[in-house]
């Protein structure tokens, strides 16, 4: 009898572990995910589901009317860095564990996938599209750079070290303002450079990042900008004592010469 019983038990105890093992592998009895089955614009329907559902909730409601709209595809796999992605009748819905998941939409989108999507230098989106603060303009930030948009200067990335130095400058309520070109490498030596509306950023390993603009910018330009003799800007722009406007570079510094109102390579 006890030695029944004893086997009874052993069975017992292995049908557990492989319901737990069946569980495991199959899914079997695991919460689910929610999901929500929604019409699509051109007609059938798709399933949104998990973090995606829950954005697309808190954007819209859902209201199949609002920016973001109704869903044109089901949630994919992102091909290369882990995430998934859902596109909708007015933008997208990306999501990756480290990002959660934010909304993108119109020519910030457009930019972000030229660029090469979250396998650009930006990375995956960490905020929706944002309006700027008394501006007019739109940007979205990621997780190594945002991308700014105007519909007098279309929309631009920016990341690392040149964007870090926009930020300290005062981003688009600096002397600057906004971007007008994506960041660009140097064209012979090595470097990155943003364009702006009222001036640039260069950067270098060996300089870090530097704003050249007003009076001085117009004169390093002319004179081959980084290829120039006086190579990249180790400064921002100063005053010197006599109050004058300067910028220091590797090879010299830039200055203005209120005697012949212009600027001079300074001794």
């Amino acid at each position: 009898m006890k030695l029944v019983t004893g086997r009874v038990r052993a069975a017992a105890r292995l049908t557990a572990v492989l319901g737990t093992v069946l569980v495991a592998v199959l899914g079997v009895g695991a919460p689910a995910a929610s999901a929500t089955t929604v019409p699509a614009p051109g007609g059938g329907s798709h399933q949104v589901i998990g973090a995606i559902e829950e954005h697309w909730r808190a954007l819209c409601g859902p209201c199949y009317n609002s920016r973001i709209g109704g869903p044109l595809t089901e949630e994919l796999a992102t091909p290369a860095v882990y995430g998934r992605y859902q596109v909708f009748a007015g933008g997208s819905m990306y999501w990756s564990p480290a990002s959660g998941a934010w909304e993108l939409h119109g020519a910030i989108r457009d930019t972000w996938g030229r660029l090469g999507w979250e396998n650009g230098p930006n990375g995956f989106p960490t905020s929706d599209e944002r309006t700027l603060p008394g501006w007019p303009g739109r940007y979205n930030l990621f997780q190594n750079g945002a991308i700014y948009w105007s519909q007098f200067t279309g929309a631009h990335s920016l990341q690392g070290l040149i964007w870090q130095e926009w930020s300290r400058l005062g981003w688009e309520r600096s002397s600057l303002a906004l971007p007008t070109t994506d960041e660009m490498p140097t064209p012979v030596r090595f470097g990155r450079y943003n364009h702006f509306q009222n001036g640039s950023i260069y950067w270098s390993p060996a300089t870090g990042a530097h704003a050249v603009g007003g009076i001085i910018r117009p004169t390093w330009a002319q004179m081959g900008w980084e290829n120039s003799a006086l190579g990249f800007p180790v400064s921002d722009q100063y005053l010197t004592a006599d109050g004058q406007v300067a910028q220091d570079f590797e090879g010299g510094t830039l200055g203005y010469d209120p005697t012949q109102g212009t600027v001079v390579v300074l001794d």
